[in-house]
């Protein structure tokens, strides 16, 4: 066996045996009180999460305010406790959204009205409206572009920035093996962009389906679409390397940004088993330099 080998069939066992785990666990008997079961639902994750996420991310629960908007109630937020605070309030905690990195819900079953309650949570998301001031990497793609402005004597009239949102996220833990025949049927195809999770992982079948954006370089629009993918036991695999990519949109990375993906060669292979595009509602995340036109 060669050492590329060995690795991939490593990281694939590793996320194997930890949702093997999970499923496991998920059917201890803890309590027949839907809340307390759900708690347990959501410390199973928790606790996932916490082994596999960079020590920058803190998680938590509560709900996310931004000057205009905020979340309901969240079952798990990912955050930056590092360099923001949080406010414990009587009945939850309040997050700041410059604070928040992705927001995570946890349901036990798959079925229709769990599902529009998850589109209901991320539309809040997205609707969150937070303060943006240009940071370093903008700062260095507006000196990079002065530099070629110098070189090749074109006029530029400055960046046009539109920032990542926060990410949604949902996981599904039983249920929804024929999901793949009808999944867009509990969705209206015009609120696609505002309301679907970025990723979302059914656990027990397999599905996974992430959200996609290409920004068009001569405006702020592009596209949208969904990917559907079929990977059975590798499902938490494509999930946390999904959930990884997503966190790192939101932050200065100076290190290159690890893609757990790319450790497995054999399913980098893997395509999607449905592609459906969707109407774009909001501008999508870029920076892009404005030059002059001659």
């Amino acid at each position: 066996m060669t050492d590329s080998n060995n690795t991939e069939n490593r990281v694939r066992s590793y996320f194997k045996v930890k949702r093997n785990q999970i499923l496991a666990l998920r059917d201890l008997p803890v309590c027949e009180h839907s809340g307390l079961i759900g708690s347990h639902r959501e410390e199973l994750q928790r606790i996932y999460l916490k082994e596999i996420l960079p020590k920058r991310f803190e998680i938590d629960r509560g709900m996310v305010y931004g000057p205009m908007g905020r979340s309901k109630e969240s079952d798990i937020v990912i955050w930056d406790a590092s360099n923001y605070p949080h406010l414990l309030m009587l009945d939850h905690s309040f997050f700041f959204s410059e604070s928040v990195y992705c927001v995570l819900e946890c349901k036990s079953n798959w079925n229709s009205d769990e599902f529009r309650d998850v589109l209901r949570k991320s539309e809040a998301v997205r609707n969150i409206i937070s303060y943006f001031e240009p940071g370093f990497i903008d700062e260095i793609q507006m000196l990079k572009a002065d530099v070629i402005s110098l070189k090749e004597g074109i006029e530029h009239h400055g960046q046009l920035i539109t920032s990542p949102h926060i990410g949604t996220a949902a996981i599904f833990l039983d249920g929804g093996q024929t999901f793949a025949n009808n999944f867009l049927d509990h969705t209206d195809m015009k609120n696609i962009d505002d309301s679907w999770p970025d990723i979302l992982l059914l656990l027990e079948p397999g599905y996974v389906v992430i959200k996609r954006y290409e920004a068009d370089p001569g405006s702020i629009g592009g596209k949208g679409w969904l990917e559907l993918y079929d990977v059975k036991e590798d499902s938490l695999l494509m999930f946390t390397s999904g959930l990884l990519s997503l966190l790192t949109e939101k932050i200065v990375q100076i290190e290159t940004p690890l893609n757990i993906w790319k450790y497995t060669s054999e399913l980098t292979k893997t395509l999607p088993i449905k592609t459906t595009e969707f109407r774009l509602s909001r501008p999508v995340p870029q920076t892009r330099t404005i030059w002059a036109h001659h």
